[in-house]
């Protein structure tokens, strides 16, 4: 391993109500997933947050991000990632 780490955002957007529900999507190739991707070189976790989930959904929110956890994983090739969670709300009318 060369030390090097990946910083990946993971936006994990809840609906509240019981149960809570969050925002997956099926991917075409690769099965049902969260939103995610790497932070880019001088863009804060934050602002990769909102990026990752507006490319990946189509959803802007405004909100700021509550921090859950900072997870390192292995990662392809030996390279660990770091995946920063945050926590969004959704906004109202997206459906289920």
């Amino acid at each position: 391993m060369t030390g090097r780490v990946v910083e990946k955002a993971v936006p994990l957007v809840l609906r509240p109500g019981t149960p809570p529900s969050r925002l997956i999507f099926k991917h075409p190739l690769a099965g049902w997933q969260i939103p995610k991707g790497t932070i880019e070189p001088g863009e804060t976790p934050q602002a990769a947050l909102r990026r990752e989930l507006r490319e990946e959904s189509g959803l802007d929110i405004a909100a700021t991000p509550v921090w859950i956890a900072d997870l390192r994983v292995p990662g392809p090739n030996g390279v660990p990632q770091l995946w920063r969670l945050g926590l969004l709300p959704a906004p109202t009318g997206v459906p289920r």
